[in-house]
């Protein structure tokens, strides 16, 4: 077994684990080594499928125009960019969460927000508006998630390529198909502190998921039952013309054979 001493080792090769290597390399760290379990055409973790969009403190539209240099004036001009304060941000981390999340976690997620984003676009990632709607030709967007990075709104792999380009010119290393096994530390308590704190937050995913998997059975249940309500009153429906055309029918029949009885 070969043995090597790497003084920095991150776990993982999504967009996290890159944004940890390039910091670790930008702080000095003379060899980072990223560790992706999955085969070179599957790297990338979550952000590979998903949107990777960011919520951020921001103060308008002066701020976020740095972030869309390419873009020409008369259409930057179209997007509606009120500020996102921190307040709005706690808010809604409350509202999501149900009032859940870690106060310490959420300080900050909110206090760095700003910092976290300034310092992708100054590292190399270039960005684009997000997903909008637009109305009288204004483009509006959900509150604080007004950029992310290029690649369409499901661009999550292009994210990750501006990633290990900017993390291989550092010279950071990515070995593929490379899963870790254990961790070995001398920090016993932090490690179960860890773990404890990441199965709860398992915990509650699951409790979640299997809440909105009884929400959608309910609707589709219900959707179930409104098809077949609606067949039956089609039914009815029908059954009940049937039976008027075939009374007026007979009401006809009786009326032109009325006059025939007389003569």
């Amino acid at each position: 077994m070969r043995t090597e001493n790497i003084p920095v080792v991150v776990v993982g090769g999504g967009s996290a684990a890159f944004e940890a290597a390039v910091a670790a390399k930008q702080a000095g760290a003379p060899q980072v080594v990223m560790l992706e379990k999955a085969p070179e055409p599957e790297f990338g973790g979550n952000a590979r499928f998903s949107h990777t969009g960011f919520r951020w403190v921001f103060s308008g539209p002066e701020e976020i125009r740095r972030f869309l240099p390419d873009m020409d004036d008369p259409m930057f001009s179209k997007l509606h960019i009120p500020p996102y304060t921190a307040e709005q941000f706690h808010g809604d981390l409350q509202r999501v969460t149900r009032g859940r999340i870690s106060k310490e976690l959420s300080e900050v997620l909110v206090a760095q927000s700003n910092a976290a984003i300034h310092w992708m676009r100054e590292v190399g990632i270039k960005w684009d508006i997000d997903s909008h709607v637009i109305i009288d030709g204004r483009y509006y967007f959900e509150p604080g998630m007004v950029i992310h990075p290029t690649g369409g709104v499901g661009g999550g792999l292009d994210q990750l390529m501006q990633w290990r380009a900017i993390a291989t010119k550092m010279g950071v290393g990515l070995r593929y198909e490379s899963r870790v096994a254990a961790l070995l530390g001398n920090d016993p308590k932090g490690i179960d502190t860890a773990v404890a704190q990441i199965q709860a937050a398992s915990d509650h995913l699951g409790i979640s998921q299997g809440f909105y998997g009884s929400v959608l059975s309910r609707i589709q249940d219900a959707i179930n039952f409104g098809q077949s309500y609606d067949v039956q009153l089609k039914t009815q429906l029908g059954q009940k013309v049937d039976a008027d055309v075939t009374a007026a029918a007979r009401c006809s029949t009786r009326r032109s054979t009325t006059p025939s009885r007389i003569f």
